[in-house]
């Protein structure tokens, strides 16, 4: 998967979520002000990983990862598992 390829599973990832949160603002009470938001794939682990590097670097601020799981999306503390216990589904 191209540099190219990944931005636009990004974008169109976060489009997806933000499309949902219009009708559903709940979706956005698990993210902390100001935090950085890490779109993953839990079916797709180079885009995940892609995703991740792009704040590894990031210090002082919350970093939360935003994926869909059995049809819910998911938002829990970056760079965590998806199978940890407390991901809060939306």
């Amino acid at each position: 998967m191209s540099e190219n390829d990944l931005i636009k599973k990004n974008i169109k990832l976060m489009s997806e979520f933000d499309n949902y949160a219009i009708n559903h603002l709940e979706a956005y009470d698990p993210i902390p002000y100001g935090a950085h938001i890490v779109m993953t794939d839990p079916r797709d682990l180079v885009f995940s990983n892609w995703s991740r590097s792009l704040v590894k670097r990031v210090r002082g601020r919350k970093i939360v990862e935003i994926f869909k799981q059995g049809g819910l999306w998911k938002v829990e503390p970056a760079l965590t598992s998806h199978k940890k216990q407390g991901s809060r589904g939306i």
